[in-house]
């Protein structure tokens, strides 16, 4: 599973896509009808997802403290790579 996720997370980055609403409700899991054994992860809900280095980070549940906190001094961070990390580290850590 977390080669999988870590896969998906690298061609939304491939892409310059932040998701920021990494969490659990957000990967979904399909397993293959032909076989009944092959298993596939996806990302989901792109909704909020941002252009890196253009759009401001929207903030959810499982966004890093220091995003938090700059919201809350309302400071705008422009999305990076580096917002997803936190989520992407706590559902994996959520789903194993």
């Amino acid at each position: 599973m977390a080669k999988s996720l870590t896969i998906l997370f690298r061609v939304s980055q491939n892409h310059n896509i932040a998701h920021t609403e990494l969490a659990p409700k957000n990967i979904m899991y399909f397993q293959s009808e032909k076989d009944g054994c092959t298993e596939n992860w996806k990302l989901i809900d792109f909704d909020s997802a941002c252009i890196v280095d253009r759009d401001n980070v929207k903030i959810n549940e499982l966004s890093a403290p220091e995003i938090t906190r700059a919201r809350e001094n309302r400071i705008e961070i422009k999305a990076n790579f580096a917002t997803d990390m936190f989520p992407f580290e706590l559902a994996l850590n959520l789903l194993s």
